[in-house]
């Protein structure tokens, strides 16, 4: 009988064992499953920050160049292209507000890096550009006190 009831608690011992050992192979499955998708979110919040990053570096070169047409030196025109066409709102304010000076400052073009970036961008010839740029009005603010 011993022998018998031996058998029997080993046998349910086996038992217990296998269903403790399917029990861990589930949780590292969901685990390994969890560990999947935070990669994958975490590879997404990347993508976005990588795209907030070159969208502030663009917002942040636009205000640049605007800060210099207000200021009324001399911007490139491909500087002003690239504001008009990243942020055309802020071009029109830079316009309004910009200021004459008899000895403007003449920068060299911050729009630079993006043209190497970008080579579709390049496509326009130096003429078209001056062109272009001949047709901006500047307006001028008559101010009485």
């Amino acid at each position: 009988m011993q022998i018998k009831g031996k058998a029997f608690t080993d046998i349910i011992k086996e038992e217990e064992q296998l269903k403790r050992k399917q029990e861990l192979e589930r949780e590292l499955k969901k685990q390994q499953k969890m560990e999947e998708q935070l990669k994958r979110e975490a590879e997404a919040a990347k993508k976005r920050m990588e795209a907030e990053q070159e969208a502030l570096k663009i917002q942040m070169t636009c205000l640049k160049i605007a800060g210099r047409i207000i200021a009324g030196d001399k911007v490139p025109t491909k500087d002003h292209q690239y504001l008009v066409k990243h942020d055309s709102k802020l071009y029109g304010k830079a316009l309004m507000m910009r200021v004459i000076k008899e000895e403007p400052k003449e920068y060299k073009q911050l729009s630079e890096e993006e043209e190497r970036n970008n080579p579709l961008s390049k496509s326009s010839t130096n003429s078209e550009v001056t062109s272009d740029m001949n047709e901006i009005v500047t307006p001028t603010v008559d101010i009485q006190i």
